[in-house]
């Protein structure tokens, strides 16, 4: 791969950056490609691009850093839960999953900055209209089970079949809000025809949402669009009025969250909003689904504070929030290189994105509800939709014309 142009990849590497794309989106791939394949083609990928290209070198370095100092402080410090104890090696394997998790979290940061600073105009648009199209096949072919199967996806046993099918599962569904929101963020300033062709994307995940039964995603989903109405109101005493209106729906939501509960098709659905209408109205958790998860994240906590250094070998119980059980597992020696790396990688989105940052904190907002909230270690759509398609996303469709570093940028 030989650049005789710094403003264009080879369409090597541009297909290289597709076939990670794949793997990460298509629910399929992972179940009939070997990991460790994939594990050390990333690791060949990072490195190649660290050493062809300066101005990758230093992300490159703490990235690759941080991942190997995440997954010997959960080899070393914790007893794995996921993977069969009398398999042998089981130290070697916890670290090569371990390490493929985080690797694969963060990759696509790596291919942001790749097709930001090297990448071309037809490239881009390239990448994106296949990654964009691949979430959108995924999600009618998984709306399309949900017909005839509904909740089928809340069915975490004897998934593996519905995989190969390409039908999205729960790690699946949390990277909807990411796009949904970043689909609203792309409304602004747009003709009256772009803005219903983006509608109609943001109808059909927000259907696939609603399909999908997972009512955190659904929360998450709103909190989003919420933040992006508000930053796109431009007037002082119109935010004002926002905020009183919020204020006024919020003390209504128990009614509003019981209305929608009672005519909902959904029982898993109707369920869990009554759950979460009993929790405004009285401060009350103590319905199954919800109770569970506060109690889970106060104990993750309390975990973390018993041993804030080392953390816990053996917790005793799954705490259900990557963000959260990262400290309760490891302590600080896993804590800190988990949340540099995500403080980082944040910077150089910053970075990349230039004046277009304020857009895409919303979407970066979506993450952290999601990260504190839901085991994402393993949710590769996630990673690669707040990563690489939404940044993508937004420098294509909101800049006025391709400001994508004519001279590249200082790291």
């Amino acid at each position: 791969m030989i650049y005789k142009d710094a403003k264009k990849l080879s369409w090597l590497e541009v297909f290289t950056i597709l076939l990670f794309s794949s793997y990460c989106i298509l629910p399929s791939l992972p179940n009939v490609i070997n990991f460790l394949i994939v594990l050390a083609g990333a690791l060949m990928y990072s490195v190649y691009v660290g050493l062809k290209d300066k101005q990758m070198l230093r992300f490159v370095i703490i990235y690759l850093t941080c991942s190997l100092l995440i997954a010997t402080a959960v080899t070393v410090l914790t007893d794995t839960t996921s993977i069969n104890v009398t398999l042998s090696y089981l130290k070697l394997r916890q670290f090569k999953s371990t390490l493929s998790q985080y690797l694969f979290m963060y990759l696509p940061v790596v291919f942001s900055k790749r097709v930001f600073l090297r990448a071309n105009l037809k490239q881009k648009k390239l990448i994106f209209t296949y990654c964009s199209s691949l979430f959108v096949f995924v999600t009618l072919i998984t709306l399309k089970e949900l017909a005839i199967n509904p909740g089928i996806i809340r069915q975490w046993e004897n998934f593996s079949e519905l995989e190969h099918q390409n039908v999205g599962d729960y790690y699946f569904v949390y990277a909807i809000p990411i796009l949904i929101t970043t689909l609203a963020v792309l409304m602004e300033n747009k003709k009256i025809d772009e803005k219903i062709f983006i509608l109609c994307f943001i109808v059909l995940f927000f259907f696939f949402i609603l399909q999908a039964e997972y009512t955190l995603a659904l929360l998450i989903t709103m909190i989003g669009l919420l933040v992006v109405l508000y930053k796109s109101i431009k007037n002082m005493i119109f935010k004002m009025i926002f905020i009183f209106a919020s204020i006024f729906i919020l003390i209504l939501l128990p009614n509003i969250l019981s209305l929608i509960a009672d005519n909902i098709h959904s029982t898993q659905m109707a369920l869990r909003i009554t759950e979460l209408q009993e929790f405004f109205s009285s401060g009350s958790a103590d319905g199954h689904n919800l109770n569970g998860r506060l109690n889970l994240y106060w104990k993750s906590i309390l975990a973390f504070l018993k041993s804030p250094i080392f953390g816990n070998r053996t917790l005793g119980f799954n705490g259900h929030a990557l963000f959260l059980t990262i400290l309760a597992d490891t302590g600080l020696l896993g804590g800190i290189p988990f949340y540099c790396l995500l403080v980082v990688s944040r910077k150089q989105i910053k970075q990349l994105l230039k004046e277009n940052n304020i857009k895409y904190m919303p979407v970066f907002l979506c993450l952290l509800l999601t990260g504190f909230t839901n085991p994402i270690q393993r949710s590769y759509p996630v990673s690669f939709a707040i990563w690489f398609l939404a940044p993508l996303a937004i420098s294509l469709f909101t800049s006025k014309e391709d400001i994508f570093y004519e001279n590249g940028m200082e790291d």
